[in-house]
């Protein structure tokens, strides 16, 4: 880190120099240009083909990784037995940024796969795995956007598995079995269209589970009420349009996205998630006013409820609440315990057409850095301000404001840090390389 050959990013990625990849590159080609099934790892078109293609005889194929964005070459034609031929191979990473067509070519289907402890393939196009795959090493399985029905047949020994990705498997039509997936962290099903309900005997044994990912499953009514993870933290179950009941969770989740659901009533029981700190209610047109005791949820900082025509009243958050998105809602009036909030750094309250002034206890928010009220009619006198120096953010347009102390202007809050610089530099770094290399050939 000090050479600045690697760096940990925000979100604990670990960012490698192109300088460091391609010298390990180099040495991982050393001596085998000709025969690339002699190398430990693959990433290249052109010698995975080659591999996959050509009769090596009696030669072992010593390759235990393939790494291949296939989005960006032809297709590759796959035989039914030719990982039979791979015996040491632990990685396998098919990337593939079409999504919507397949690049694999796979006529007689596939009979195999080694023990692998990585498998991802963007668009398998199978129906389901081979018979012949022993899982009991894999740690993560991505099969997101594939032509799956089945992931797999009866209970598979899933001990190691942490990760475990079948977003847009839009032909999935099992919930897969996953009572021996005891170490599972993370879960992500969503854009499953034919999920109905989640079998209990498949979430029950799932105590390490961590996110779980169920958005946009359009057909899903409800999960289990009865179950109970020990250690579950974000729940995504946003664009469920059937689901109509808030469900019954963990105490332990802190991100809870139920956006677009059908859901009516936030329970009093909600008192019940101590850790919540986000909550997206966004899009609930049906949705009521939240419960009183909504307050007592002294971790949350995030609150959406965005686009719910029949909220009518000022949720009576906690005084830790630092996000509201309230835009266009039925509130008529925010109340005076506004200026308790001294964390609130966000208040997005347009096309709130109801609204009318607001009381003079916002100038005691001195963090709030971005104020939206735009489309507000009714509103006819400037909100009183902490200062406007500290203001990132105020949007006054379209109320009617006739003495407006301070000029509207508007920036968009950061929601997350991107490395811009640093990936611009990596590949114009990376290109010098490269046609340095091709000008030496």
């Amino acid at each position: 880190m000090e050479k600045c050959m690697i760096s940990l990013s925000n979100t604990n990625r670990l960012w490698v120099h192109d300088l460091l990849q391609d010298m390990a590159e180099d040495i991982i080609c050393d001596g085998k240009d000709e025969k690339p099934w002699k190398r430990l790892m693959l990433w290249d078109f052109e010698d995975i083909n080659h591999v996959f293609s050509s009769n090596v005889g009696d030669e072992a194929i010593e390759v235990e990784s393939i790494f291949l964005d296939i989005s960006k070459g032809n297709e590759l034609n796959i035989t039914p037995d030719i990982f039979r031929k791979m015996p040491n191979l632990k990685l396998l990473k098919y990337t593939n940024s079409s999504i919507k067509q397949s690049r694999t070519r796979m006529i007689d289907g596939l009979d195999y796969l080694p023990t692998l402890r990585y498998l991802r393939w963007d668009a398998y196009n199978l129906k389901s795995l081979p018979t012949q795959f022993c899982m009991t090493s894999l740690v993560e399985l991505n099969l997101s956007h594939s032509s799956i029905e089945t992931a797999w047949n009866g209970t598979q020994d899933l001990a190691n598995l942490r990760i475990l990705n079948l977003t847009s498997c839009n032909h999935l039509t099992e919930f897969p079995d996953l009572s021996k997936a005891t170490n599972l962290e993370t879960l992500k099903l969503s854009h499953c269209d034919n999920f109905v309900e989640i079998p209990e005997s498949s979430l029950r044994p799932l105590n390490k589970l961590v996110h779980l990912k169920l958005s946009d499953c359009k057909k899903l009514r409800n999960l289990p009420n009865n179950i109970n993870f020990k250690s579950l933290r974000f729940l995504h179950l946003d664009g469920c349009s059937s689901l109509e009941e808030f469900p019954f969770i963990s105490e332990t989740v802190e991100k809870l996205l139920l956006n677009k659901t059908t859901i009516q009533y936030v329970p009093p029981s909600i008192e019940r998630l101590s850790r919540l700190k986000e909550l997206r209610l966004s899009g609930c047109k049906r949705l009521m006013n939240l419960p009183d005791n909504i307050k007592n949820l002294t971790s949350l900082t995030d609150l959406g409820l965005a686009n719910c025509p029949n909220v009518t009243s000022f949720p009576e958050v906690g005084t830790n609440i630092q996000w509201l998105n309230l835009n266009r809602t039925s509130i008529e009036a925010v109340p005076s315990t506004i200026g308790d909030k001294s964390e609130l750094r966000y208040l997005n309250m347009s096309g709130c057409d109801k609204l009318v002034n607001l009381p003079r206890t916002l100038r005691k928010l001195a963090q709030l850095m971005y104020l939206y009220l735009r489309g507000c009619i009714n509103v006819t006198s400037s909100p009183e301000l902490a200062g406007t120096k500290t203001m990132k953010a105020l949007d006054l347009h379209g109320t009617s404001i006739t003495d407006q102390l301070v000029n509207s202007k508007s920036e968009e809050p950061p929601r997350c840090e991107v490395p811009v610089i640093r990936r611009f530099f990596m590949k114009q770094v990376r290109e010098h390389i490269k046609k340095r290399k091709s000008n030496r050939g």
